[in-house]
């Protein structure tokens, strides 16, 4: 059950010093037990080990030793004699004795030295004191009481460190049994532990059991145990105990605010988890098994790290184990605040979002020794913000669609105007010049023939801007065949080389809204380009399938830097006619390297 402790061991290299002869006796100063050089000097040719220490005694020392050991018992104090002894080893010497009562068996120890070979005796006897003072200081101020019992646990002998613990004097406990000195619910195992020390099969190395102080009072002690039963000089169970009460009162206090912690976490409504440095889960509450519906069976011991975890940043693309919050506040050592993560278990189908923190917990050497992570669930948050996002986004089409619209409107009206009005009234004026210039000759011929020419050019500018305003009816002759005139239009007016590729476009199940979507920005671009890019070739290409529409305008122009140069309005209304739709627009360019214009919109 016990090891015993260095104090102890240290008494006993003291005791059994080579130096010294150590032995005990009875009242009569029989042998009791010895240690070897006792033995080998003192009980050489003797069969009787009990008589061997009185046998060699010389005849004019016997009435000194009768009288020493009377002295020692009356005065309970320690005697110091010299005794001359004669044995087959020693054949004549001097020893200098110190002998003292035991209280516990009745027995006298005595420890001793030879005079022979010219050691003085002041020297010796310092020695002796110094080495029996030690020994009895090591036990009387022990923090330890030491008791000595036999196989049944009657007490043979206590060390007066036991009033320290306790407040017994050692006589109080001689021939007790210690047993009747443990409380009655502690005694079980206080039995068991003693008989599997006994067996040599000790279970604990120690066990801590209330022990009767003298005050009546119950006191918490560890007890230790050490089996010197086989041990010839000792013969007994050794049995060490001492003052627990404060190691059990501050585990208390640990257990209590354990518990409170526990307790605290436990009604928070945010969940909390406790981690240890590889991420294990040590500790959650119940905040945490409601949020990810999981049991706590399931949760404790799983790490955090599990693939069973599908984790998720704020984009909802996957975050690698490195970019998880527990594992940035490992890696460096700080506080993590406020990460958006979501999180899908293999338990559920639905994605749960949460704002993370987790915080390191240091022990003393600066090492970590768990991660606290809290986290709040804005599943239903995240729902409603994505719900306003939504609803502010069709909001901003509705508005974008109603400016467009307004747009096309305005357009309608200026070329209705340009049409009905001011061509009607350029076509009655060129009418008047046709009739004057009948009538007119010389120069007067010439300059209105000038005026004629002026005035079909401007006709002819008013209805190409009317087309440009409000161009064919897509629904009647079609998107295709709407792009195609604005291509041959380009190659009446200018030098372009234009290629238009619809090989792979459909535009039957095309709503108008889109048609009118794509020539708009088809013009729009083609006007950058004829502004802008001082280009000779323009590729058109449509294509459409049955989930996206891709539109590609490429161009042979000078080209620019994107980061260098602002969106101007034309590109301005691209965009936003293509968000409109929910699609994209993504312009590749560099200087000297012409442009390039995508554009995707899902279709269905």
């Amino acid at each position: 059950m016990i090891v015993p402790i260095p104090e102890k061991q240290q008494q006993f290299e003291l005791k059994y010093s080579p130096r010294f002869f150590s032995l005990y006796t009875d009242l009569e100063g029989r042998c009791v037990s010895s240690n070897e050089l006792f033995k080998e000097q003192f009980f050489a040719g003797i069969h009787s080990f009990s008589q061997c220490f009185i046998r060699s005694i010389s005849p004019q020392c016997i009435n000194i030793f009768r009288q020493a050991i009377t002295d020692c018992l009356e005065e309970r104090t320690t005697i110091s004699i010299d005794l001359q002894h004669q044995t087959l080893v020693l054949e004549r010497c001097s020893v200098y004795w110190e002998l003292s009562l035991l209280p516990g068996d009745m027995q006298i120890q005595w420890t001793g030295i030879s005079l022979n070979d010219g050691i003085e005796k002041k020297s010796v006897t310092d020695q002796v004191r110094q080495s029996e003072l030690f020994y009895r200081a090591l036990f009387a101020d022990s923090l330890d009481g030491v008791l000595l019992v036999n196989e049944t646990g009657v007490i043979s002998f206590s060390s007066a460190s036991v009033v320290n613990v306790l407040g017994y004097e050692p006589d109080d406990l001689f021939g007790k049994n210690c047993f009747d000195y443990v409380h009655p619910d502690d005694r079980e195992l206080g039995i068991s532990s003693f008989r599997d020390e006994l067996n040599e099969s000790p279970k604990l190395k120690f066990i801590g059991i209330r022990l009767l102080q003298k005050s009546g009072e119950w006191l918490w002690c560890m007890v230790r145990g050490h089996n010197l039963i086989a041990n010839p000089d000792v013969g007994k169970m050794l049995i060490y105990f001492c003052d627990d009460r404060y190691r059990r009162s501050a585990e208390s206090a640990l257990v209590e605010s354990r518990e409170r912690f526990v307790h605290l976490i436990q009604n928070l409504n945010i969940g909390i988890i406790m981690c240890d440095p590889d991420g294990s889960i040590l500790l959650c509450n119940r905040a945490c098994l409601q949020i990810f519906k999981l049991s706590e069976k399931e949760l404790i011991g799983k790490s955090v790290f599990d693939s069973s975890f599908k984790v998720f940043n704020d984009n909802g693309k996957s975050l690698s184990k490195e970019e998880y919050p527990i594992a940035r506040s490992m890696s460096t050592g700080t506080v993590v605040r406020n990460q958006i993560v979501g999180i899908k278990t293999n338990n559920s189908t639905k994605k749960i979002w949460l704002e993370v923190n987790a915080q390191p917990v240091f022990e003393e050497d600066n090492k970590i020794k768990h991660i606290i992570c809290s986290f709040t669930d804005i599943t239903e948050k995240r729902k409603l913000e994505q719900h306003v996002k939504i609803q502010d986004q069709r909001k901003q089409k509705q508005l974008m669609q109603a400016t467009i619209d307004g747009q096309e409107r305005e357009r309608s009206e200026i070329s209705r105007e340009l049409h009905d009005n001011i061509s009607q009234h350029l076509t009655t004026t060129r009418i008047y010049l046709e009739v004057v210039k009948d009538q007119a000759g010389g120069q007067l011929l010439e300059m209105i023939g000038q005026a004629h020419k002026s005035l079909v050019y401007i006709s002819s500018e008013i209805r190409r801007l009317c087309q440009s305003l409000a161009p064919p009816e897509l629904r009647d002759i079609g998107l295709v065949e709407s792009i195609r005139d604005l291509c041959n239009l380009l190659r009446n007016v200018h030098t372009f080389r234009i290629n238009f590729d619809h090989q792979y476009f459909k535009e039957e199940c095309l709503p108008d809204t889109v048609k009118l979507m794509l020539f708009r920005i088809i013009q729009e671009q083609i006007n950058n380009i004829i502004r802008h890019a001082g280009a000779n070739s323009i590729s058109i290409k449509l294509e459409a399938d049955a989930n996206e529409l891709r539109l590609a305008i490429a161009d042979d122009g000078e080209g620019f830097d994107v980061s260098q140069v602002k969106k101007g309005l034309g590109l301005i209304n691209i965009i936003n006619r293509v968000e409109l739709f929910d699609g994209s627009a993504e312009i590749i360019t560099s200087p000297g390297m012409g442009c390039l214009l995508q554009i995707k919109a899902p279709l269905g």
